[in-house]
Parts: structure tokens; C-alpha cells; sequence
């Protein structure tokens, strides 16, 4: 058996893993479909000025009975809150609480509790 050198595996430029992964995200979202995702949106405004993570919206969410068609779609929805200004990145980040998240450490965001600039 050949083992293949780390030189040998099939790299992608940064700008392209980039690419692929907001379209990713984008299709997940779509798919999450426009009621989630407003949902969403009415439940992150009741955290109005808070510092919160990803998981913490997720959490969030779940405990109000808000739950997308597939896990990938909370990465997606994160993203579009952060786009239209609802949630601002603070440079902070933490490590993630429930089991399935491993410990990861993820990016914290101040809520904005209104839609930004870029709505």
C-alpha cells in the first residue's frame, strides 16, 4: 500500500475554498426557506444588545421550537444575519458548550436587534 504525501493531496487556492463554501451556505439557506428564516430573525431580536455565539442562537431557537430542515442551514443563517447587520462580529471568540460542538472555539457577536446598513 502507497501512502500519499501530504504534497501529493489536491489543495484549493483560498479564494476558491471561499467560493465554494458561501455557496454552499447560500444554497443551505435558501432551502432553509423564507418562514425559518424569519423566525429566526424575530427570535435573535429579543437578544437586543447581547454577546452571543452561533450556538447560543441555535440553543436559542430550538428552545423556541425554531428548527431548519438540516443542521447545515444554522451556519447559513448565521452568515445572513451577520451580511444584513443584525449581529456584529466583536473579534472575541469562546469555546462552544454542547457536546456535539466538541469544545470548537467559535466567534461571538454583539446583537443588533435591527436590521443594518446593508439590509
Amino acid at each position: 500500500m502507497t501512502v500519499k504525501q501530504y504534497n501529493d493531496l489536491p489543495l484549493f487556492l483560498p479564494q476558491v475554498a471561499k467560493e465554494r463554501r458561501d455557496r454552499a451556505l447560500k444554497q443551505v439557506t435558501a432551502n432553509s426557506g423564507s418562514k425559518f428564516q424569519q423566525l429566526v430573525r424575530e427570535a435573535v431580536v429579543t437578544l437586543d444588545g447581547q454577546q452571543v455565539t452561533g450556538e447560543d442562537i441555535r440553543i436559542h431557537c430550538v428552545k423556541k421550537g425554531i428548527e431548519p430542515h438540516h443542521h447545515n442551514a444554522w451556519g447559513g443563517i448565521i452568515s445572513s444575519l451577520v451580511k444584513i447587520g443584525m449581529l456584529e462580529p466583536t473579534g472575541k471568540y469562546t469555546q462552544m458548550r454542547t457536546l456535539k460542538s466538541h469544545a470548537r472555539e467559535t466567534r461571538i457577536y454583539l446583537v443588533k436587534g435591527h436590521l443594518g446598513e446593508n439590509d
